[in-house]
């Protein structure tokens, strides 16, 4: 909801709302309209295994701030 709605939930609500067959997975797309163009993205839970070409398109980073989720960033 907050990356193609921009509504926040906390992990917790979040999780209750999730249908029963739903789980985390490694990567998610889904696209979303700017200007009247249709822009693809990608979504993945851990840049491990990224190359060059994952790297290049990188527009955004969420992340909690510890060190080692950093350890793997070029």
């Amino acid at each position: 909801d907050f990356l193609v709605k921009g509504v926040y939930k906390d992990g917790e609500e979040a999780e209750k709302n999730l249908p029963p067959n739903e789980q985390l997975r490694e990567k998610v797309e889904f696209e979303y309209s700017l200007q009247g163009k249709r822009i693809k993205f990608e979504m993945y839970d851990s840049v491990t295994g990224f190359t060059k070409s994952h790297w290049r398109r990188v527009v955004a980073l969420f992340v909690q701030g510890q060190e080692w989720q950093f350890k793997d960033f070029p």
